[in-house]
């Protein structure tokens, strides 16, 4: 995970768009397929991408 993904997870929690544990899920997910988080994020449901 870069410290990008990093940045981007702290900041989405901290205004409160994702919570602990969807954060702890896409960082797993982001690992394990070698992909950023946001995508992890994308799949899961927890944010969308805009357009």
């Amino acid at each position: 995970m870069s410290a990008n993904d990093e940045y981007v997870i702290d900041i989405l929690q901290g205004v409160g768009l994702i919570n602990r544990t969807q954060a702890t899920g896409a960082m797993d997910w982001a690992q394990k397929n070698d992909r950023p988080v946001v995508d992890a994020l994308v799949q899961m449901g927890a944010v969308q991408k805009s357009m």
